[in-house]
C-alpha cells in the first residue's frame, strides 16, 4: 500500500508495549464495565436501593433489645411464662413465619408470572385481582403450617419446649384470625410489586418492623413506651399474644379476647383495604402499559 492510498483516519499499528499495557488493563476495564452496569441497574430502583440500608436499623435494634434480657432483673418480663425464654422465642419464631409466608407466597407468584410473561394473561380473567393474589399465597401458608408443626415438634422432643395444658381451640381461633390479617398484607405487597417491578418495600418493612416491635424474640415490655404503642398496630403482636396464651399458658378464647379482638378488627379493616389497593394497582398498571413488562 502506497502512502497516497492510506486514509488519514487509519490508526497507527499498536506497538508491542501498547499491546502489553492493554492486556494488563483489560480485566480492570471489564470489571469497571460490569460495576457500572450493575450500579445503574441497582440505583434505577431507587426505593429498593434506599431501603436496603434502612433494614440495617431493624437488625441492630432487634439485637439491642435482645441484649436487655441478660441484664440483672430483666427476667421479670418473662415471669408470665415462668422465665422460660426458649418456649417464648420458639412460638415467636414459628408464628412469625406465617407473616413471612403470606408475604412471600403472593409476591413470589407475581414475580414468577412477570419473568414468564404471564402476568397480563393471569389478570385477564374475570376474577377480582384480590382473589387472584390471595389464592396465590394459600399454598405457601399451608406448607408453612407443616413447617410450624415440625418446628414445635422438634423443639418439644429434642430441646425441652414446654406446653402447659395447651388450649387447641383457642390456638385454632388465633390461627383463623391471623391468616386473613397476614394475607391482606401479602396482597398489598404484591400489588406494590406490580407497580414497582422490583423489590418488596411493604414486605421488607412488615417483616423488619414486626421482628423488632411485635415481640418475636423478646417481650415488648422491653421497648420504650412509644414503641409499645406502635406495636399495638401490628397484627403479629396480637397473634403472638394469642398463640402464646393458648399454647404456653392454656388460656381459653374468652381469656384471650384482648388479643383476638384486635386480630378480628385488623381482618375486617385490612381485607377491604387490600381489595382497593390491588384493584387500583392493576388499573394503574394497565393504563401505563406496564402490566406486561418486567
Amino acid at each position: 500500500m502506497t502512502e497516497c492510498s492510506k486514509t488519514p483516519w487509519e490508526p497507527a499499528p499498536a506497538t508491542a508495549r501498547t499491546r502489553r499495557r492493554q492486556a494488563i488493563f483489560r480485566p480492570y476495564r471489564i470489571a469497571c464495565a460490569f460495576l457500572k452496569r450493575d450500579a445503574r441497574i441497582e440505583t434505577s430502583y431507587k426505593f429498593q436501593f434506599a431501603w436496603s440500608f434502612t433494614t440495617v436499623f431493624f437488625t441492630v435494634a432487634t439485637f439491642y433489645f435482645i441484649s436487655q434480657l441478660v441484664k440483672p432483673g430483666a427476667g421479670a418480663v418473662l415471669r408470665a411464662y415462668k422465665g422460660d425464654y426458649f418456649s417464648f422465642v420458639v412460638v415467636g419464631l414459628a408464628i412469625s413465619r406465617y407473616l413471612d409466608a403470606s408475604l412471600r407466597g403472593t409476591t413470589t407468584a407475581i414475580r414468577q408470572a412477570m419473568t414468564q410473561g404471564t402476568l397480563e394473561l393471569m389478570f385477564a380473567s374475570p376474577a377480582h385481582p384480590m382473589v387472584i393474589l390471595g389464592f396465590s399465597g394459600v399454598w405457601q401458608i399451608l406448607f408453612e403450617t407443616v413447617r410450624v408443626v415440625f418446628c414445635l415438634a422438634v423443639a418439644y422432643v429434642g430441646f425441652g419446649f414446654q406446653l402447659s395444658k395447651p388450649n387447641w381451640l383457642a390456638a385454632a381461633a388465633a390461627f383463623g384470625l391471623t391468616v386473613p390479617a397476614f394475607l391482606s398484607v401479602g396482597i398489598m405487597s404484591a400489588s406494590l410489586l406490580i407497580l414497582l417491578k422490583r423489590g418488596d418495600p411493604l414486605n421488607w418493612f412488615a417483616v423488619g418492623a414486626a421482628t423488632l416491635l411485635s415481640g418475636v424474640m423478646f417481650p415488648i415490655e422491653l421497648l420504650p413506651s412509644w414503641l409499645q404503642v406502635m406495636a399495638w398496630f401490628i397484627p403479629l403482636t396480637h397473634s403472638l399474644d394469642s398463640f402464646r396464651g393458648a399454647l404456653l399458658l392454656g388460656q381459653s378464647v374468652p381469656e384471650l379476647w384482648a388479643s383476638l379482638l384486635p386480630l378480628l378488627m385488623f381482618s375486617v379493616v385490612m381485607l377491604p383495604v387490600a381489595a382497593l389497593v390491588s384493584g387500583a394497582a392493576l388499573r394503574r398498571a394497565k393504563r401505563s402499559g406496564s402490566l406486561g413488562t418486567f
